[in-house]
């Protein structure tokens, strides 16, 4: 279980009245309710219309047993202890949903009062980065934050955050789509925050927010159903939170640096596996699987052939030095011993790499006219690749199964692919080879070397150049050695990212 799982247990434990044990003595929440109705009315807030927050006064109705703002029974989500009592948010409470502050009307601290937007809070406390001022004047005064207050963001990727005001450290006002929510005395603001932070109410939020823009409605959070206890119980049922919620925390803490380790095992395993297989560590060699050098001498012939037949061009080592070889290797190149029947080759040796062109804006769309125009690695996604551009007038072409690779900007993004043909810009490389070489080898050895290529990215913006790649050692097994390896690391790498979880 999770600090988080624990957490919502303890608050859900926490609002069904299972924390704690009932007193006799502490009374019934009915009277509370009772009295609080009471407290509201005598300032002017109409009780019978809490579900709307309206305030203008009415005369004093009975209330009706323990649900008196007219709560269904298809609405009450659980049991609660008979000296309990359902009631809405708003029947407890005062809310208004911020004041609608004019951004363009910002001014200095020194001439103004602070303005509390969505962005300046979030469940740990109000952040100090960035605020900003208002002019006062008289209608900001209802917005005005108090110590003690619940404030909720109403809209956006975080609505139904919520935060217990406990330090105010200077005089704020909310701002539209803050909800500030204020308690009277006879009500424990720290319980009323625990039923928010409750799984109960968090899960109506989710419920309820619309789905276009993530917002939630002030009646929404008048409406909130609110199982309450009588006063003493409140607080010792807040005492019982605050025991173990560090409890919790300090269990968050061990569990995070649990994740971070089970994390960097997973990597330090997974570069591991990858290491291991491109030295010939991972899985036994065959000896009627045969060696590389012969496996290499066939492509070389292949290759020599469609180059004298004008099919590809001659792998150069810089661009537009027509004619010139890859260099021989080394021994000091060598980085690591490898079986017998493998070979160190470049890889220019044994693929065929194509660079991108870029393309002016008035040569591509985004109405899917033409064929996809990969721009870089916007375009990847856990090896997937995301098509949003097409050209009508392509120039430099990858075809289906090809390896994409990312050059400039972000360096190492790899993907197969799966499109019959696309246009590739200068951001990305495709590598292709024949049928005696497997690419999902290539892939692996190139996993390896990602940190080596990115030390030779140049210029402003990171990059690597084409003799960069084609000039890279890769260590060739026999080819059908590759594709046990491939299957290998296939079926090893998923352990690895569950380690990772």
């Amino acid at each position: 279980m999770t600090a988080k799982d624990l957490k919502n247990a303890l608050l859900q434990e926490a609002v069904q009245g299972k924390l704690v044990p009932q007193i006799a003595s502490e009374g019934n929440a009915r009277d509370l309710l009772e009295e609080i109705r009471k407290e509201k009315l005598s300032h002017g807030f109409d009780f019978a219309n809490a579900k709307s927050g309206k305030r203008k006064p009415k005369k004093e109705t009975a209330l009706a047993g323990s649900n008196p703002c007219g709560i269904s029974e298809e609405e009450i989500p659980f049991e609660i202890p008979e000296s309990w009592c359902w009631c809405r948010l708003g029947e407890i409470s005062t809310f208004n949903g911020g004041y609608a502050f004019k951004s363009g009307n910002y001014v200095t601290k020194e001439n103004g009062v602070r303005v509390l937007r969505i962005s300046d809070f979030d469940e740990n406390g109000i952040k100090e980065k960035n605020p900003v001022y208002y002019p006062f004047n008289t209608e900001m005064e209802n917005y005005k934050l108090s110590v003690n207050d619940i404030i909720m963001c109403m809209t956006g990727g975080t609505v139904g955050k919520s935060y217990l005001v406990k330090i105010l450290n200077e005089e704020m006002y909310v701002n539209q789509r803050v909800a500030d929510i204020k308690c009277p005395g006879l009500v424990d603001i720290d319980y009323i925050y625990s039923v928010i932070l409750s799984h109960h109410i968090q899960a109506s939020i989710q419920d309820n927010k619309n789905s276009t823009n993530d917002n939630i409605s002030a009646e929404l959070i008048r409406n909130f159903i609110i199982p309450l206890p009588p006063l003493a119980e409140q607080k010792r049922i807040v005492a019982a939170v605050e025991k173990f919620m560090p409890l919790i925390e300090e269990y968050g803490k061990k569990e995070t640096e649990l994740k971070a380790l089970n994390e960097q095992i997973g990597t330090l395993t997974k570069k591991a596996i990858l290491q291991e297989a491109v030295q010939g560590k991972l899985i036994p060699q065959i000896a009627a699987e045969g060696n590389a050098k012969d496996l290499l001498e066939e492509i070389n012939k292949e290759k020599a052939k469609l180059i004298k037949e004008g099919k590809i061009k001659k792998d150069t080592t810089k661009a537009g030095a027509s004619g010139r070889a890859l260099p021989e290797i080394t021994e000091d190149e060598i980085p690591f011993d490898i079986p017998e029947s493998w070979c160190w080759c470049r890889l220019g040796e044994i693929v065929h790499l194509t660079s991108g062109q870029d393309l002016q804006p008035e040569m591509y769309n985004s109405s899917q006219k033409g064929i996809p125009y990969i721009t870089g690695a916007s375009n990847f996604n856990n090896g997937n690749v995301i098509i949003n551009r097409w050209t009508e007038t392509p120039k430099s072409v990858a075809i289906k199964d090809d390896l994409l690779l990312t050059c400039k900007g972000t360096v190492g993004e790899m993907a197969f692919l799966k499109e019959k043909k696309v246009h590739i810009a200068r951001q990305v490389m495709s590598i292709r080879s024949s049928e005696k070489i497997s690419l999902g080898y290539v892939k692996i050895y190139l996993t390896t070397q990602i940190e080596n290529l990115k030390s030779k990215a140049k210029s402003m913006i990171p990059g690597i150049a084409r003799e960069d790649v084609i000039s890279s050692l890769i260590p060739l097994p026999p080819l059908s050695e590759q594709k046990r390896i491939v299957a290998a690391i296939e079926k090893m790498l998923p352990v690895c990212e569950k380690l990772g979880v």
